[in-house]
């Protein structure tokens, strides 16, 4: 996801809704940010200033394996959720859906 910010702020939320959440935030400061591997919910929200929010609820197994980075990544701020594996199950409902990258 790449997010444009011109004089509004925007508070992004990352949501898993797991049972036991791990929460955190992120600030990312620019014009040109980008969000990148998410899964999950994604709510993006107006705000004032010019500063973008992300908030990150951890679930699972291995919620506490996951690893948040942020920088300059070609040319914009980013904030980039690195997975333990490179398959990924997200719990849907009664279901599991699994993403191999």
């Amino acid at each position: 996801m790449i997010a444009r910010a011109p004089l509004l702020g925007l508070a992004v939320a990352v949501v898993a809704i797991p049972a036991a959440a791990q929460t955190s935030r992120q600030v990312l400061k620019g014009d040109s940010v980008a969000i990148y591997n998410l899964v999950g919910e994604l709510r993006v929200e107006a705000g004032s200033g010019s500063d973008v929010t992300v908030e990150i609820q951890r679930g699972g197994a291995d919620a506490a394996k996951l690893e948040v980075q942020s920088g300059p990544l070609r040319g914009r701020e980013t904030l980039r959720i690195i997975y333990p594996d490179d398959v990924i199950a997200k719990r849907s409902g009664s279901s599991i859906r699994t993403t191999s990258s």
